[in-house]
């Protein structure tokens, strides 16, 4: 049986490769590759490859679906095709959502969240990898096993009380599951698949590129933080947030160049206006609560401004006037960016802070160190906060763990984990 390590399921070329092997009847199991233990044997066993891995004994394939199926294709005629791995006797658990009104099979290692999402049911859910809680789920019947998750997202008391997270919950045997509460849910927009013309580009930082894509009347609505797929012809679609408000008539988007990433690097070698673009979306639910009246802690990390910028600016031309504090973390100066604009922000509205913080590069200039402990020292009781959370793994769990600490109700945070699966794996 073939073992497939990612280190989110929401990787496009990850959910290319599983959805291909189901139709093809071959049986696989799912690892984590933020989980350490794994990374380790991992690189132990393969050396560094590009995520998702797909291996099976000492054999193994990395890297885009398009590059893996052949060779997965291969690695089947030479062991007798997916009916010999199979066997004619496999039986999958089933798992029955209620709410969904839907009972179906559930691969060997295929987390709750996970299966549901492949059959396209809306679970609620947010980061995908047990640090923000969105996806907690009451089990109904039968046992999971938990993969890695925080306390704060689930805590021991919450387990003992018959509550899993779907997104680290992986079924022993067929399984009852229904989601929790009306927080939970998403907002209601249709998704759409766009042809758009890239309008404008212009650099960000020495590796963001600020691009602005026309939807020439097409109508696209989104709630502030969300985000869509974005796919060039012969290239692996790639999730980006929108960086601008719901109301403009352009969409903009922040891309990073990831190293060795095909898709960004192409964006950034090759992309000019009036290029076409594919678009699908919106997608997430790490988007404003227009609702809240409490004050509001936004976090970003990289191009993770992208989603925060979309959130704080809509809130501000909405009119909410609570104390709103936002922390920009990056590395060094140079990945810096849209300080300018913030800073307008900041002289127009009294109710809004602005904190850059450089963890790699000590200066008299700016706020030093690690961005989840500027927020500690800054901020002891977040308790009727709301917080909004996007940036790379390692950022987004050190501050979760914080605004732990500080009282920060897990209903009230909403993260956006910015995994890239064309990097190589990160704990």
């Amino acid at each position: 049986m073939f073992s497939i390590y990612t280190a989110s399921s929401a990787c496009p070329d990850f959910r290319a490769l599983t959805d291909w092997l189901v139709r093809e009847g071959v049986p696989y199991t799912e690892k984590d590759l933020s989980d350490r233990t794994v990374l380790k044997h991992i690189r132990e066993q393969y050396g560094d490859c590009v995520a998702p891995i797909t291996a099976i004994g000492d054999w193994f394939a990395s890297g885009p679906f398009e590059i893996q199926k052949p060779k997965i294709e291969a690695k089947l005629g030479q062991i007798g095709g997916a009916g010999s791995i199979a066997g004619p006797e496999v039986q999958y658990p089933e798992l029955h959502i209620p709410q969904a009104k839907q009972v179906f099979n559930i691969e060997p290692g295929q987390t709750i969240l996970s299966a549901a999402l492949v059959k396209g049911i809306p679970y609620p859910h947010c980061c995908r990898s047990g640090q923000c809680g969105k996806c907690k789920s009451r089990l109904l019947e039968g046992e999971v096993s938990l993969l890695g998750h925080t306390e704060f997202a689930l805590s021991e008391e919450e387990k003992a009380n018959g509550l899993i997270l779907a997104c680290c919950a992986v079924p022993k045997g067929s399984v009852s599951v229904e989601w929790l509460g009306p927080h939970h849910e998403k907002p209601h927009h249709s998704e759409r698949r766009l042809q758009c013309r890239v309008a404008a580009i212009d650099t960000a930082t020495h590796d963001i590129l600020r691009v602005r894509l026309a939807l020439d009347g097409q109508p696209f609505s989104f709630s502030a933080g969300q985000h869509a797929r974005l796919s060039l012809e012969g290239l692996p679609a790639r999730d980006y947030s929108m960086a601008n408000r719901p109301d403009r008539s352009e969409l903009e988007f922040h891309i990073r160049r990831v190293p060795d990433g095909e898709t960004s690097s192409f964006i950034h070698a090759n992309l000019k206006p009036g290029d076409s673009i594919t678009l699908e979306g919106p997608f997430g639910s790490s988007h404003l609560r227009q609702e809240h009246s409490g004050p509001i802690l936004a976090v970003a990390g990289g191009s993770g401004l992208a989603p925060i910028h979309s959130i704080v600016a809509t809130a501000l031309y909405l009119g909410m006037d609570q104390p709103i504090h936002v922390y920009f973390g990056v590395r060094t100066e140079q990945d810096l960016y849209m300080l300018d604009h913030f800073q307008s922000l900041v002289d127009t509205h009294r109710n809004l802070r602005f904190t850059p913080v450089l963890s790699d590069q000590p200066t008299a200039h700016y706020r030093t160190g690690m961005v989840s402990d500027a927020i500690a020292e800054d901020l002891e009781n977040l308790n009727e906060w709301k917080a909004y959370i996007a940036g790379p793994p390692p950022m987004v769990k050190a501050t979760t763990l914080v605004l732990a600490g500080a009282r920060l109700q897990s209903r009230n945070l909403h993260a956006d984990v910015f995994f890239t699966p064309e990097e190589h794996p990160h704990p």
